[in-house]
């Protein structure tokens, strides 16, 4: 279109050429206008992403501290090898994290948050390493009073509280730079809104004196719609793929996560159809955890791992077509009778493979949209294994490893919180005591590994005896504590005997080999008669059960009401 205006100038007068070269200019300096306006999306862009990925680096270090130091407490408190382990893996991590969260933030505000956490962390480490050695030496008491007596939980605060002001900082940044980058791009819409009009008026005047090139200008403008139509495509799809990881930060559950993918992939991946698979704990297949429109080349429900090529190589694996390219072995493509185009693209995050996205579209590829899709399933990837260290993080924290009864601390938060609403609602409560009678002996005859196929055992018993609402928990070593909600004593009592004869019939089996039947003996205390708070009943059911123990085992006693 250029070489074309520029012969026509040379043939018409000096109005002619001035009117062409004015048209020129004007015209380069709407472009030049377009690429400084894209250059300053594309570059908030990239802040965005950077300030995005800072607030995840801070996520993990906090999730770091905070399993560190719950692995080390449920050591001292458990003494389980496994949590030690877990403790030292992460004082091992730390520096790598700090020292790629200090390179990466570039604020002032927050590396001074930074540079005033790194200390408080090495010196929070450096406590727990040293209790967990005192515990090992000395016990659980001097481990617990050297932590208190060197400012171990003012610290956690004191952490806890520079994460929450470096995130905050963080995401005030990334409001502002996402505030930004949308008015970046509203710039660049509205100069290619203006631009092309102010162009086709320009060349309208050049028309006057340009009756020849018609056709070259009609021409012209039909490219610049349609550049301008594939450049609003373009910042559509950027705009989805933000929102789109924006609101994956924000998801509560898999469920949640999986649902929004689903509707926003399709949305950012017109005409393509697709499937996203999950591999199972087991890792020997996957299962289909989203799908959207309709493959021209069907899929395995439940495929394994290995049948795709994307996770066999943690990377994308596209087939141009079926009928003349090797494709996936979880794809039939024998079921397809025109040409159809494919990808597959690893959920990858932490370096696990946690499953694959499979697209399809009719017609040779390759497929468009797979750039974007790919920093969709990035995020997505990330999303997904945060989620699950989430949920991993909260079932360790109130979940007894041993039994997957609740464990003591959470009987301490729940048993308050159902007191006080049954007694909003003036319900009773029952809360039962249980202790394996003579454990120590069935220890020493078995050894550990049977001790804790007992507890494992009993574990599971105490929970096919309790309802949905009902609260069973560890208490400690080899006691147990049931709260029953909306309960009165009858009912604690009636419950307490099934549950002394069902422990009499069970049988303990260790490595294919039984290892005899036991009894346990059982307290129990009702609100309001024996107490109207946690502790007050927890202490009446010990007595009642101390009361049972002293009476012979196996049997249950009721608490003594309290004198008025």
């Amino acid at each position: 279109m250029w070489n074309n205006l520029r012969d026509m100038a040379f043939k018409r007068p000096k109005r002619s050429s001035i009117a062409f070269t004015s048209a020129a200019i004007l015209l380069l300096g709407v472009a030049a206008l377009v690429v400084v306006t894209t250059q300053r999306f594309l570059k908030d862009s990239e802040w965005s992403a950077r300030t995005a990925d800072i607030l995840d680096q801070v996520d993990s270090l906090a999730l770091l501290h905070r399993g560190a130091i719950s692995s080390q407490r449920g050591y001292l408190l458990l003494g389980r090898t496994e949590l030690r382990d877990e403790f030292w893996d992460a004082r091992a991590r730390l520096p790598l994290h700090m020292q790629r969260l200090t390179d990466s933030v570039r604020n002032p505000a927050a590396a001074q948050k930074i540079a005033a956490l790194a200390p408080l962390l090495r010196q929070r480490f450096e406590i727990a390493a040293t209790a967990v050695n005192v515990f090992d030496e000395q016990g659980l008491e001097p481990a617990r009073a050297y932590i208190a007596g060197n400012g171990g939980y003012g610290l956690d605060k004191n952490i806890a509280g520079l994460l929450a002001q470096t995130r905050a900082i963080e995401a005030r940044l990334l409001a502002e730079r996402r505030s930004r980058s949308s008015r970046s791009a509203d710039w660049l819409l509205l100069v290619a809104i203006l631009g092309i009009p102010f162009s086709l008026l320009v060349l309208g005047l050049v028309q006057r004196y340009l009756l020849l090139e018609n056709a070259e200008r009609r021409r012209a403008e039909k490219m610049a719609q349609e550049a301008a139509a594939s450049f609003e495509t373009l910042s559509t799809r950027s705009e989805s793929l933000s929102q789109y990881t924006g609101m994956l930060q924000t998801c509560t559950d898999t469920g949640e996560l999986l649902s929004l993918s689903s509707r926003l992939l399709s949305q950012m991946l017109p005409g393509l159809a697709g499937t996203l698979y999950l591999s199972r704990a087991s890792r020997d297949h996957a299962e289909i955890a989203a799908q959207w429109g309709q493959h021209l080349a069907p899929s395995a429900d439940m495929p394994a791992p290995d049948d795709c090529w994307s996770m066999r190589r943690n990377r994308t694996f596209a087939c141009d077509d079926l009928a003349n390219h090797v494709c996936c072995k979880h794809i039939d493509a024998h079921a397809v009778s025109s040409a159809v185009a494919t990808a597959c693209l690893p959920l990858s995050a932490h370096g696990d493979l946690l499953g694959w996205l499979y697209l399809s579209g009719p017609g040779s590829g390759p497929l468009q949209g797979i750039a974007q899709a790919t920093h969709a399933v990035e995020q997505l990837s990330l999303a997904l294994a945060n989620m699950r260290l989430k949920d991993d993080l909260l079932h360790q924290s109130i979940r007894d490893p041993l039994t997957g009864l609740f464990n003591r601390r959470y009987l301490e938060e729940s048993l308050g919180r159902e007191i006080a609403r049954c007694q909003r609602r003036e319900l009773p409560v029952a809360v039962l005591m249980l202790d394996l009678d003579n454990f120590k002996t069935f220890n020493d005859q078995h050894g550990h590994p049977g001790g804790d196929a007992l507890l494992s055992a009993f574990g599971r018993l105490l929970q096919s005896s309790c309802r949905p609402e009902d609260i069973a928990c560890r208490f400690g070593g080899e006691e147990f504590v049931i709260v029953l909600p909306e309960a009165s004593a009858e009912i604690g009592m009636e419950r307490a005997r099934s549950i002394l004869a069902a422990t009499s019939q069970m049988v303990v089996a260790h490595m294919a080999r039984p290892l005899g039947r036991v009894t346990t003996s059982i307290g129990m205390a009702a609100m309001p008669t024996d107490g109207s708070n946690a502790n007050a009943l927890l202490e009446a059911a010990d007595k009642a059960l101390y009361a049972a123990k002293r009476a012979g085992r196996n049997r249950v006693q009721q608490a003594e009401p309290q004198s008025a």
